[in-house]
């Protein structure tokens, strides 16, 4: 039995609802991923009908590019989880690989998750904190990674993504973020290896230059109805994703950047929404 969630690639985004789950941020194992570029403050509330960028969240209005109508990508759904707040260890795993067949995924012996396909997200599963090793394996049972990688408390999100090398595994923490009645929380992550560093818009509010493997902060934002607009940093001129989406009060959300196959231009987004009562 497969335990995760099938994405289906439709326009515009939708609500797909779970009984398990919780909340977002990010920590990467290593030195060499700390904060994006001029990341906007968390003490900031947007407004989407706000015609200003606020001061220190760069580079509208102005001398932006013209935006060029382009067909957007598919997007995946959003993912709500639970009303179940806090687990004091588990990770859930979010499969943003391309070129593969589906994964299965292991956690020290056990095997926690089979057949996740490229562009799902699994539910969260109880796991140790500390040292573990995981282990990403084809269907038939070849290891594409295994890798001791240290989980800390509380919830994280495994990501599985590309790489010159082949297939790696990231850890991304999902702390918590306050927002409130009218307001949400969202962060930009970057797993599109093909893409490198992306810019992304929520509304008004600009994510520039975020790199592989970056997850920005959270921000605050006015719950509502926002567009999205995504372009690689190297071709800011050039939008390659545009779509609508709705943030609801009092939810956590994080976009992840992914790509749908080896060129640098086919992004597609994943909306990951977890639920604080």
């Amino acid at each position: 039995m497969r335990h995760h969630y099938k994405a289906p690639y439709t326009l515009p985004v939708r609500s797909l609802e779970t009984d398990e789950g919780i909340d977002p941020e990010f920590s990467y194992p290593g030195e060499d991923f700390n904060v994006p570029a001029a990341p906007p403050s968390e003490d900031t509330v947007f407004d989407p009908n706000y015609s200003v960028t606020p001061e220190g969240n760069s580079n509208l209005p102005g001398n932006r590019p013209p935006f060029i109508p382009v067909m957007p990508q598919p997007i995946v759904p959003c993912l709500f989880c639970s009303s179940n707040q806090w687990l004091p260890s588990a990770v859930r795993f979010l499969n943003a690989s391309v070129g593969y067949n589906a994964l299965n995924v292991f956690v020290g012996n056990q095997l926690v998750y089979s057949g996740l396909n490229a562009g799902e997200v699994t539910r969260y599963t109880r796991v140790n904190s500390g040292m573990q090793l995981v282990s990403i394996r084809s269907e038939n049972g070849s290891v594409y990674v295994q890798k001791s990688i240290r989980l800390p408390d509380g919830m994280n999100t495994i990501a599985i993504v590309n790489t010159a090398n082949g297939l790696d595994v990231i850890v991304i923490s999902d702390t918590a973020c306050s927002s409130g009645s009218r307001t949400a929380c969202v962060r930009v992550g970057n797993l599109a290896s093909y893409s490198r560093d992306v810019n992304v818009s929520i509304g008004n509010l600009i994510f520039s230059s975020i790199a592989f493997l970056q997850t920005t902060p959270f921000s605050i934002v006015r719950n509502g109805s926002y567009t999205v607009r995504v372009a690689r940093t190297a071709r800011p001129g050039n939008v390659l994703l545009t779509t609508n989406v709705t943030l609801n009060a009092n939810r956590i959300y994080s976009l992840y950047m992914i790509n749908w196959n080896a060129s640098p231009d086919a992004i597609q987004a994943l909306l990951i929404e977890d639920r604080r009562n």
